[in-house]
């Protein structure tokens, strides 16, 4: 399993939030999704055999949210 934060500035509310956890966590290999709103920043676990980092990327794009740092989680 591997954690990560993603910084993505576009997260300001709880709708944001909501979206963000809707398109992350019925994908295969997520385990787990937590938003912080005024960090606007996602903390993911996930499992890279399932899902790779570029899948979740391009998942959270087309729900016009563009990662623009990740960082490991401590």
């Amino acid at each position: 399993m591997s954690k990560v934060i993603l910084a993505i500035p576009e997260i300001t509310c709880g709708h944001c939030a909501m979206t963000v956890t809707n398109a992350l966590k019925p994908r295969a290999g997520v385990k787990e999704v937590k938003v912080s709103i005024p960090k606007h920043e996602v903390l993911l676990e996930f499992d890279e055999g399932q899902i790779s980092l570029d899948q979740v990327k391009e998942i959270l794009a087309g729900e016009e949210y563009l990662v623009e740092e990740v960082r490991p989680a401590t």
